[in-house]
């Protein structure tokens, strides 16, 4: 559903920034972020969308063509679906 844009080991690589380009459909777009179970020990820190920077809150959903940046605990997110239990 995205590919990897950028990746950032932070914290001697316990904590990554990572950045998505939502591609396609998938099970994390269209929902709104607070209907979402988004795995423990992450956080969806910022959405650009059309040139604009959005700061996460519930009701906010994920679209084809958005840039998502997250913050990971969790090792092997490779793609956005990754963050959803």
């Amino acid at each position: 559903g995205s590919n990897l844009e950028t990746m950032y080991s932070l914290i001697e690589d316990k904590v990554e920034a990572l950045e998505y380009k939502i591609v396609r459909e998938n099970q994390a777009v269209g929902v709104p972020l607070e209907q979402l179970k988004i795995k423990e020990g992450i956080l969806l820190a910022a959405i650009s969308r059309n040139g604009e920077i959005i700061t996460p809150r519930g009701k906010d959903m994920l679209k084809i063509g958005d840039s998502v940046i997250i913050v990971s605990m969790v090792p092997g997110i490779e793609d956005i679906t990754d963050i959803v239990e």
